[in-house]
């Protein structure tokens, strides 16, 4: 089963690239999250181990998504998930020796911010794919505990979105096992 939408068509014009991709008809995963205010632990589970699949498979192919969160994440007819939205997605070049200083390292900040990684919003060098896992930890969090993180916003310090999630993380549902 791939884990992104399938492309059809890729069509351009001087000025424009268009992409025909597959209908994926069964919505994005916050709505449904929003609708049953968290999934049990099965359900959060089943659902993360997709992403965990995808992500995965998008790193290997040297991709690093940096958006990651519900709202990018929609289901098919069957219910599985779909990751979409690499609008802010860049490339790596699978070096496990990045550092702070080096060139490969990334720049931009971008992402949401209730889901981006603290090093992103430090303005300093990040490695992409780190920053993925992070947003898929906030994910899993969102997932198991139906805490929505809307209250975020991008002028909230950078302290408070650590503090924040540090804190919720010191803490599990107890209907969850680790």
């Amino acid at each position: 089963m791939p884990i992104y939408p399938s492309h059809h068509q890729v069509l351009a014009s001087k000025t424009k690239l268009y992409l025909v991709l597959e209908l994926v008809t069964g919505g994005e995963l916050f709505r449904l999250l929003v609708r049953e205010r968290g999934f049990s632990e099965d359900r959060a589970r089943f659902f993360f181990k997709q992403l965990v699949e995808g992500v995965k498979e998008c790193h290997d192919q040297g991709i690093c998504h940096r958006d990651l969160k519900p709202e990018n994440l929609l289901l098919d007819s069957n219910g599985d998930l779909k990751i979409t939205d690499f609008g802010l997605s860049a490339l790596h070049n699978n070096n496990e020796n990045a550092t702070q200083t080096s060139t490969q390292m990334l720049h931009t900040t971008c992402g949401s911010p209730n889901y981006v990684a603290p090093e992103i919003l430090k303005g300093e060098g990040y490695d992409g794919r780190k920053a993925d896992v992070w947003s898929m930890g906030v994910i899993a969090y969102v997932l198991a505990t139906g805490t929505i993180l809307e209250r975020w916003t991008a002028s909230r310090s950078h302290s408070l979105v650590v503090s924040t999630i540090s804190h919720s993380f010191r803490s599990h549902p107890r209907q969850t096992t680790i």
